[in-house]
């Protein structure tokens, strides 16, 4: 029944969230609106990851009930990948570390880091039993 998910993140600017994510996590630009001008909304991808980012002045003109949502802190992402400590290593000294390289009860090895708008962004790979 499901297909995919793809979260529509609500941003301040879509252009420096876009900026943010090619340069920190190495997304593309799929697709954005206007063409030209001012963005209103986004999206990118990395390999089978796709992340929508709208602005708030757009989104609440489509979904009037946003207008009193709060944003920045209302959610997490989670990105499984394959090797952590390349990822760790590359990005470190370039964000805001909130909960620094960690093995948990799960077996997963992660990290996480604050977004430019405030989201946390959870990276992490699974623990491989040898």
């Amino acid at each position: 029944m499901y297909k995919s998910i793809t979260p529509n993140i609500l941003v301040d600017d879509v252009s420096e969230a876009i900026d943010y994510y090619q340069h920190i996590l190495g997304f593309s630009l799929v697709h954005a609106v206007p063409e030209k001008g001012p963005l209103h909304w986004a999206m990118l991808s990395a390999d089978n990851l796709s992340l929508m980012f709208q602005d708030k002045e757009s989104i609440e003109k489509e979904l009037p009930y946003m207008q009193h949502v709060a944003h920045g802190h209302s959610f997490t992402l989670f990105i499984e990948v394959d090797d952590i400590d390349e990822v760790y290593n590359r990005i470190k000294s370039q964000v805001d570390v909130v909960k620094d390289l960690h093995t948990t009860f799960y077996n997963m090895k992660e990290f996480s880091f604050a977004d430019l708008n405030g989201y946390v962004v959870t990276i992490a790979q699974e623990i491989k039993a040898e």
